[in-house]
């Protein structure tokens, strides 16, 4: 299993917009593609326009197919233009259930 997150914050004023892409992506995500076991879109109680995403992934595969997908890169597009910074991605393994 593969974890994912990544860091996202918003130009001032596009919070919304940033949270409606990001929760769409999260949908389409788990309803289109098999490998996706879970993908969270969270904010920060402190920061209105900070957002993180952990997505889970059955390997490797499943996870180029998420980069692949028309979806995410409609997504990706959407949020690069709403976004103050580039979104900081880690990739995890995960060791426990």
């Amino acid at each position: 299993m593969i974890a994912v997150t990544s860091e996202l914050k918003s130009r001032s004023g596009r919070e919304a917009e940033v949270l409606r892409i990001a929760l769409a992506l999260a949908r389409r995500a788990c309803e289109d593609e098999p490998g996706c076991h879970g993908y969270t879109v969270a904010r920060s109680k402190h920061d209105p326009r900070r957002f993180l995403t952990f997505e889970r992934y059955e390997d490797d595969a499943a996870l180029a197919e998420h980069s692949r997908a028309p979806h995410f890169k409609q997504a990706f597009e959407q949020l690069m233009e709403r976004l103050e910074e580039p979104p900081r991605v880690a990739i995890f393994d995960v060791v426990t259930d």
